[in-house]
């Protein structure tokens, strides 16, 4: 057995408006993953000039083109990015984690470095876990939907899938 497509979904916080979530795509994503089709978070190709995606189409070595050498050519790989607190404060709980780091003394650098990039990434908020809980499980019911349906239509003839998306449609399931 081999896999022939994969949903792929790198989860991330810091960028973007607090407990609000969008997908960002490699621009050659778009026709593979027909996210218009099968997601319903605000999508954007990195190299789109978002608040949220600035920077991205600078960086190497991500998880997306990790992983997108090893995938299916026609795998869905797809970044999550919730929003936390606003850019330059997530930026300076960086630049400060870093200090952290390279300036205490290590039994005190883990509680320093935890305290701060927590703040910064995962706020003390219960609306903002419950949105992230909410839009992350959204996200990943539309994943296994997409994965199954691509899943299910490699694996019918015609005349199967034909009868079985009639059938869903009767369902009222597409």
């Amino acid at each position: 057995n081999s896999v022939d497509d994969v949903t792929f979904i790198d989860v991330h916080t810091g960028l973007g408006k607090s407990g609000s979530d969008t997908l960002l795509m490699n621009d050659y994503m778009d026709t593979t993953c027909e996210v218009d089709k099968h997601f319903q978070a605000p999508h954007y190709k990195t190299k789109e000039a978002t608040s949220v995606s600035q920077g991205y189409e600078n960086v190497l070595g991500t998880t997306m083109h990790y992983f997108g050498r090893m995938l299916p050519n026609n795998s869905c790989l797809l970044t999550q990015e919730f929003g936390t607190v606003p850019v330059p404060v997530a930026g300076i709980a960086l630049v400060v984690e870093n200090a952290i780091f390279h300036k205490l003394p290590k039994p005190e650098r883990l509680q320093w470095s935890k305290a701060t990039v927590k703040r910064a990434f995962y706020p003390d908020s219960e609306v903002w876990r419950q949105s992230v809980l909410t839009h992350g499980l959204r996200l990943m019911h539309q994943a296994i939907r997409r994965t199954a349906e691509k899943t299910k239509h490699q694996q019918s003839s015609p005349a199967e899938l034909g009868e079985t998306v009639a059938a869903d449609e009767r369902k009222g399931e597409t």
